[in-house]
C-alpha cells in the first residue's frame, strides 16, 4: 500500500514571486526553462497538480540538483539549503510512488534515505521511506499465484518461490515498521503514521495467512495424489461381527474429533501470537499537543504547502534566506534605493526620540525660569 501523497513544507510555492521563472502556472513560463531551483520546483508542482508525475519528477530532480549547487554559494545558508533539499527528495518519492514499478520503488528508497541523512529528527521523511518500502514489498510479491500446476514439482517449485517472494515482503514491511516507528517517536501526534503502522500489520498478517493456507492446500493434493496409487482397501468380510464394525465407527469419528479440536487449538495459537504482534507494534498513544510538529493531514490529500512540519525558526529563515535571493536578483539602482530606504527606516526612530527627550528637557528648562505658583501650576499640568 504505498503512500504517493506529496507535500512541500514551505510557504514559497503558494505566494507569487516577483521572478516571472517562479510562476510556473503561467502558459508563458511553462514554455521556458527555469534558470533557478525555485522555478524548477514550482514547475513540478503544478506537473504534480495536473498528474504528469513523469514531468514533476524530472523538474525537481533539476530543482535538487540547482539547489545543491547554490548550497556552497557565499550567500546560502547551510541549514536552509538542507531542508529545501529534503522538501525536493520527499517529492521526488511521492513521484516515483505515482508512477511505481520496482526500479522506481528501490529509487524511492534511496531518495528517502538522503532526505533523512540530511535531517534525521523530521518525522516526514521516515513516514516517506516506510512508503517507499511498503511499494518495494509489494512489487516483491507482485509474482502471479497459478492454481493449477502439472505436477507436483511445479507446485513444490511454486511454493518455495512464494515463501521466498513471502520473505522478502516481510523484511521489508519489518523496515516499513520500524520507520514509522521512528516518526511516532518523533511526533507521537502523527496520524498518517499511526494509520499506515495499522495498515501495514493486518496486510502483513493476511499474507501469512494466505500463503499458509496455500501451503496446506499443496500439501493435501501431495497427500491425494500419493495415496491414489495404492490399492483402496476393501469392505469387511459380511461374516463379521456388527459390533464390531460399530466400535471402528466409533473411533473414526472420535478421531476426527480430535483432529478437529487439534485444529481449532492451532488455529487459536496462531491468532494469539498475531495479536501478540500487533501489541508488540502498537503505536504510542496520539498527543493533540504534538500534532503541529509533523504530517497532520491525511496521506490521500495532495497538500504541498504543509507548514505545520516546520517550526516558527525554520520559516523565518527561509523568508530571510528568500529575502536575500530576491535582493540579489535586483539591479544595482533597486539596490541602492532599498538600502537608502532601509537606512531612513532604521534612523526614524533614534531620530524621533532624540527631538523628544530636547522637547522634554527645554520644557523643564523653562519652567524652572517661571515664578514659583506658575510653575507649579504648569508642573502639575504637565
Amino acid at each position: 500500500m504505498a503512500v504517493t501523497t506529496i507535500h512541500d513544507d514551505g510557504d514559497d510555492d503558494s505566494e507569487n514571486d516577483n521572478d516571472n521563472e517562479n510562476s510556473g502556472g503561467d502558459s508563458n513560463n511553462s514554455r521556458t526553462t527555469p534558470t533557478s531551483w525555485i522555478g524548477w520546483k514550482e514547475r513540478g508542482r503544478q506537473a504534480y497538480i495536473r498528474g504528469d508525475y513523469d514531468v514533476a519528477l524530472q523538474a525537481y530532480t533539476q530543482a535538487l540538483h540547482h539547489r545543491h549547487h547554490q548550497h556552497y554559494s557565499p550567500s546560502s545558508s547551510s541549514s536552509s539549503s538542507n531542508l529545501d533539499q529534503q522538501i525536493l527528495l520527499s517529492n521526488m518519492v511521492a513521484c516515483r510512488l505515482k508512477l511505481g514499478g520496482s526500479a522506481q520503488a528501490e529509487a524511492a528508497v534511496e531518495n528517502a534515505k538522503r532526505c533523512i541523512a540530511l535531517n534525521d529528527q523530521w518525522a516526514k521523511g521516515y513516514v516517506r521511506l516506510a512508503s517507499a518500502y511498503i511499494a518495494l514489498g509489494q512489487q516483491s510479491g507482485a509474482a502471479p499465484h497459478n492454481p493449477v500446476a502439472a505436477n507436483s514439482d511445479e507446485m513444490r517449485t511454486q511454493s518455495q518461490t512464494q515463501h521466498q517472494q513471502q520473505g522478502a515482503r516481510t523484511s521489508h514491511s519489518n523496515d516499513a515498521c520500524n520507520a514509522l516507528q521512528r516518526a511516532l517517536q518523533l511526533d507521537p501526534g502523527n496520524p498518517a503514521a499511526r494509520d499506515m503502522l495499522i495498515r501495514e500489520l493486518r496486510s502483513r498478517d493476511h499474507g501469512r495467512q494466505s500463503i499458509s493456507s496455500r501451503s496446506n492446500i499443496n500439501n493435501g493434493d501431495d497427500r491425494e495424489r500419493s495415496n491414489s496409487g495404492a490399492p483402496r482397501p476393501s469392505a469387511p468380510p459380511q461374516h463379521m461381527d456388527t459390533d464390531s464394525n460399530m466400535n471402528t465407527d466409533a473411533d473414526d469419528r472420535d478421531n476426527n474429533n480430535n483432529n478437529n479440536n487439534n485444529s481449532t487449538s492451532n488455529n487459536t495459537r496462531q491468532h494469539n501470537q498475531h495479536r501478540q504482534e500487533h501489541q508488540e507494534y502498537r503505536a504510542p498513544p496520539r498527543d493533540r499537543s504534538s500534532s503541529n510538529n509533523g504530517n497532520n493531514m491525511d496521506h490521500e490529500d495532495v497538500d504541498i504547502d504543509d507548514t505545520n512540519s516546520r517550526t516558527w525558526k525554520e520559516r523565518m529563515q527561509f523568508q530571510i534566506q528568500r529575502g536575500k535571493f530576491w535582493y540579489s536578483g535586483q539591479s544595482e539602482d533597486v539596490q541602492s534605493v532599498l538600502k537608502v530606504a532601509l537606512a531612513i527606516v532604521v534612523s526614524e526612530p533614534s531620530r524621533v526620540e532624540s527631538n523628544a527627550a530636547c522637547l522634554h528637557k527645554q520644557q523643564h528648562y523653562d519652567i524652572t525660569k517661571l515664578p514659583t505658583k506658575t510653575a507649579s501650576d504648569l508642573w502639575y499640568r504637565i
